[in-house]
């Protein structure tokens, strides 16, 4: 079976744990990891220097096309490796140095050790053509009616909620094949050099089974520096190696929410132009580097915080807008005019799966604008949902009014109270003689909103209103008579000395309550008198 390389840090002499986080991976030969893989011993050190600074959430793969992949297969991951270190942990003598240890262990055990996330090296293996179940001379017609069957096959709508999550992970694989198989240049690029040809952090397609790299190079990108240091050898400009996240609010109904959705739309997104390769030049034309930032992206400028203030600051550099490389206008790509990349129309898809909460994400991961050098990021939707007029949603738990009329309330009913969510009408029998009063809580077990994982569901709480007669509704003095025979008596009469007989009068709420008492705090707003004048009411000694 294969093997991985991982690195554990030893942090000044002190061990520390290694938590395996998968970030990027690159493609490139073997040869330079041989110290390592022919050590008896299947262990090789590196020593960085404390001084510098390294990432904790870095990852590099090292390994062949499918076509030519090696028995062994050297996996070189970056811990947890705690940043700058403490003076206190400092050896008294000698040049602090942060060892990194590259250690064998099984394939298996390693992969269980990595977070699971999506990486180009497995995308590496997955045959996009057999994916689709289709020739790799298959002609466009082909390619679309394979598409079309597999994604029914996959779509979340139309398989048991138990295996909806696996048949999401599907249908996207399927739509990137798609995607890609569709669009003869995308075609020709993954014919000649698979799936690292759109790794913008790649740099594109090299030479056979990827992009040739040594074991400084890795280590370089890994750890953030060269293997000579700052300034030497393997320095250059640092530049994020994932692209930003888009956040985008998206409301959503509580039908929606009961039922689950799968929402299509058109996005505009910049992509890595395809005939520069995002270098922004000519063909066999290579880009200079920027004289004003001098290849690092980003370039010192004043910036006026007030007046007669200025303040030096770090920014972008405005030459080459942080790319660190500059072509002039004659030398620079027809496609892109230099910009490296181009805007795209693309549809997306994503799916709301039923009993989804206010406040989750869905994610189209890799979605967003592409930018050279750097991973993709995510398109993150919130989902916002909107208020409804007769339920109300807590959890996985739903509430809403019943009303019944008098007469119900009071002698039973068999009727549809309500429209559930998904169109289904709710029958209700209330036995002659079980009296509903206003304010009385109906619990319906198994009624409320679905669990997102799962055939449960919450429960629906039925707040009792019930509706009385009009005023007046009742002149015949004989059906008074019996209706007043009929319902219970009046409570005994209450015996005074002294009674009077008062007028009232209707309100609608108590707001008013408390505005005679002649305090500020009730009845209305706090009136300042001395307001009117403007002057101190205490005057300066």
């Amino acid at each position: 079976c294969s093997s991985k390389y991982l690195v554990n840090s030893v942090s000044v002499g002190e061990s520390s744990g290694c938590k395996y986080l998968q970030s990027q991976q690159v493609s490139g030969y073997l040869d330079n990891l041989k110290p390592a893989i022919n050590d008896p011993s299947g262990v090789y050190k590196v020593s960085v220097p404390a001084s510098q600074q390294t990432s904790a959430a870095r990852s590099q793969q090292v390994g062949r096309s499918a076509a030519s992949l090696p028995a062994e297969q050297p996996h070189a991951q970056q811990g947890t490796a705690g940043g700058r270190y403490p003076a206190k942990q400092r050896p008294a003598t000698g040049r602090p140095n942060l060892e990194q240890e590259f250690a064998r262990v099984p394939f298996e055990e390693a992969s269980i050790m990595d977070s699971g996330g999506p990486s180009m090296a497995g995308e590496e293996d997955i045959d996009l053509y057999e994916l689709l179940g289709i020739d790799k001379d298959a002609s466009q017609d082909q390619i679309k009616k394979a598409y079309r069957k597999a994604a029914l096959l996959h779509h979340p709508d139309k398989v048991p909620e138990e295996r909806r999550e696996e048949s999401e992970a599907k249908f996207k694989a399927v739509s990137q094949a798609y995607e890609i198989l569709k669009d003869e240049d995308k075609r020709h690029l993954y014919d000649t050099h698979g799936m690292a040809a759109f790794d913008p952090s790649r740099g594109g397609p090299g030479g056979p089974g990827g992009v040739e790299v040594d074991l400084n190079d890795i280590l370089s990108q890994m750890f953030g520096m060269g293997m000579g240091g700052p300034g030497g050898p393997g320095a250059g400009p640092r530049r994020p190696r994932r692209g930003p996240d888009e956040d985008q609010p998206y409301k959503v109904t509580l039908e929606e929410l009961y039922k689950g959705k799968t929402v299509k739309f058109s996005a505009n997104k910049q992509v890595v132009c395809g005939t520069c390769k995002g270098s922004g030049a000519k063909a066999n034309v290579k880009p200079a580097q920027c004289e004003k930032c001098r290849g690092a992206g980003m370039a010192e400028a004043f910036r006026q915080v007030g007046p007669g203030m200025v303040r030096k600051e770090t920014v972008i550099c405005d030459r080459c807008e942080g790319s660190g490389n500059f072509c002039k206008e004659k030398d620079r790509c027809k496609k892109c005019k230099g910009k490296r990349t181009t805007s795209e129309t693309k549809v997306l898809e994503i799916y709301i799966p039923r009993g989804s909460q206010n406040g989750e994400r869905i994610v189209l991961e890799g979605e967003a604008d592409q930018f050279p050098d750097q991973t993709p990021g995510d398109i993150v939707f919130h989902l916002a949902e909107e208020p409804h007029d007769e339920f109300t949603r807590i959890g996985n738990d739903l509430s809403a009014e019943l009303t019944v009329s008098l007469a119900e309330a009071l002698g039973g009913f068999s009727r549809v109270v309500m429209t559930h969510l998904d169109g289904r009408g709710i029958h209700m029998e209330r036995e002659r003689g079980e009296i509903l009063r206003p304010g009385d809580i109906l619990k319906v077990a198994g009624e409320g909103m679905p669990q997102k994982r799962g055939e449960e569901k919450g429960d629906l709480y039925l707040i009792v209103n019930v509706e009385f007669p009009e005023d007046g509704w009742l002149k015949d003095d004989k059906e008074y008579d019996a209706l007043n025979k009929l319902l219970p008596p009046p409570p005994p009469p209450i015996t005074a000395e002294e009674v009077d007989e008062v007028e009232y009068e209707e309100v609608d709420s108590l707001d008013s309550m408390g505005a005679n008492s002649g305090d500020p705090r009730f009845g209305g707003e706090w009136e300042d008198e001395d307001e009117d004048d403007g002057q101190p009411q205490c005057q300066p000694q």
